[in-house]
């Protein structure tokens, strides 16, 4: 896996050089986040398609894209990405990602702090953002690894037409089963 995914992911067509899987996740809308979807809010099922070429030693170019299932609001995107891995050790490995985005969604207009002067039936824009990620993962046993990631995100085309672009980080630790 080169990408942290916090979602249910199923493996498809295993290949020497390549990865793709699919995933879903629910998502609350309110906060645009998978770690909040027993909080109270307005939520979707997101699914996710990825493919990863991992053919070169350390050089793993990517592509994301995701879809709302239930046509909430939560639209649809495309991330092309680019990963550098370098092993540290035989148990651990230091992942840097760099992810463009390209998006539509109407998940704005559900945020509690939405200006009373946005027309709700007004057609949500196409946004870009960039995600860089720094992940280190270490090997606990054959099938168990932990992992621990910082990552930035920057809006640099909001699709809310009110919305400032804004930079949020964020850190993330887990553990990771794999089956072979």
């Amino acid at each position: 896996q080169v990408k942290t995914d916090n979602n249910l992911t199923y493996d498809l067509l295993p290949a020497d050089h390549w990865r793709t899987s699919v995933s879903a996740g629910i998502v609350n809308m309110q906060r645009d986040s998978t770690f909040d979807a027993i909080e109270p809010g307005r939520k979707t099922l997101r699914g996710r398609v990825t493919l990863d070429y991992l053919g070169w030693p350390h050089w793993s170019p990517g592509l994301v894209f995701t879809q709302d299932l239930l046509g909430r609001g939560a639209g649809t995107s495309l991330s092309p990405s680019i990963t550098y891995r370098q092993a540290l050790s035989e148990d651990s490995t230091i992942l840097l990602t760099q992810s463009f985005t390209l998006s539509r969604s109407d998940i704005w207009r559900y945020k509690p702090d939405l200006p009373a002067t946005v027309d709700p039936n007004q057609s949500s824009g196409w946004g870009t953002g960039m995600d860089t990620s720094l992940t280190l993962r270490q090997r606990l046993r054959p099938h168990w690894s932990w992992f621990a990631q910082l990552n930035r995100s920057q809006a640099l085309r909001a699709g809310d037409p009110l919305a400032q672009p804004a930079t949020r980080w964020a850190g993330q630790v887990g553990v990771i089963y794999f089956e072979r």
